[in-house]
């Protein structure tokens, strides 16, 4: 055949296919040629919506398309993990993560999806959870509670915001790693459940500190621990529940953005090094700190490795306090 038939063929498909060749090169040059659709975990106006909100703007400018942030609440999240482990992995969907990604796969006999569906893009931070007790119990620290708690073997309670939530585990946790034997009672969210702590209905709980830090301040709440490996900068003698003599106790949120596996690498290593210079910017750090998340530590770069430890952690738990919601 002619050389010059041939290339006329070639450019032929060429312009007749794009995508062929934009796929073939792993949309390299090209990608983003669309808007991106962010899946969020829970409703518009929470705290998934709100830290999503706080850094899509300025992704969306480094990116040179429009972010839209779809906020698909139900199941306590399933509901928009399974949705993004269903999407295309073309880098045109991506999905807020945060607690509980790591908690509902142990929970439920048959989840949605697998954290293993996922490709990690990136972490965009971590919040402290708190140990907070009602003002009539005898307690300044998380030893003096332990300490109390042992006193009354199955007469001391503890809140949470429902069933398999994360303070709901935390709490399993603080009964596994102290020994004692603490009543879990459920409420139908965060502010029934602050509202019975505050009147000394339940005796005490663990929650994200920007809900309880107002609380602790106008004295309402004691704060006894920070939940996380290092010491809150709000609250900086307060010690952790590790300080306290319980090292394997670890209890903190985060937030992060997956995509479904098999993302090309050309589309992960843009969108990864897009968000890290945006989570970098004055501004976004200043307004996630304002919202109580942490930027990410060095030693929680490697978000898959991250999440992936989080999963096997908390399915221990859960498998030993035999906590399971059905699907």
């Amino acid at each position: 055949m002619n050389a010059r038939i041939v290339l006329a063929i070639v450019l032929a498909e060429a312009i007749a296919s794009p995508g062929t060749v934009q796929a073939q090169t792993g949309g390299a040059a090209t990608y983003p040629l669309k808007p991106i659709r962010w899946i969020i975990d829970f409703p518009a106006g929470g705290v998934s919506d709100t830290i999503a909100r706080a850094v899509s703007a300025r992704w969306s400018e480094a990116l040179g398309q429009p972010i839209v942030v779809d906020p698909r609440p139900g199941g306590g999240g399933m509901l928009a993990y399974g949705l993004g482990a269903r999407a295309i992995a073309d880098g045109y969907t991506m999905s807020f993560v945060s607690a509980p990604f790591v908690l509902l796969v142990s929970l439920h006999e048959k989840p949605q999806y697998r954290v293993t569906d996922f490709a990690p893009v990136g972490l965009i931070g971590t919040a402290p959870n708190i140990l907070v007790a009602a003002p009539k119990v005898m307690a300044r620290s998380a030893r003096e509670l332990i300490a109390w708690a042992k006193g009354r073997p199955d007469a001391v309670n503890f809140a949470s915001v429902g069933v398999g939530s994360g303070p709901h585990l935390s709490g399993e946790l603080f009964n596994q790693v102290t020994g004692i034997r603490a009543t879990h009672v459920p409420f139908n969210g965060s502010a029934a459940a602050m509202n019975d702590l505050m009147a000394g209905r339940v005796d005490y709980m663990f929650v994200n500190l920007p809900s309880a830090a107002p609380l602790v301040k106008s004295g309402r709440l004691q704060l006894l621990a920070a939940g996380g490996e290092r010491r809150i900068a709000g609250f900086p003698d307060t010690p952790t529940v590790a300080e306290a003599g319980f090292p394997g106790f670890r209890s903190i949120g985060f937030y992060g953005v997956a995509a479904p596996a098999g993302l090309p690498a050309a589309v992960t290593t843009r969108l990864q090094r897009e968000l890290a210079q945006v989570l970098a910017l004055p501004d976004v750090r200043e307004r996630l700190a304002t919202l109580g998340v942490d930027p990410p530590t060095s030693e929680l770069s490697d978000f898959r490795a991250f999440m992936l430890d989080e999963t096997k952690r908390w399915e221990r738990v859960i498998r030993e306090a035999k906590v399971k919601i059905d699907s």
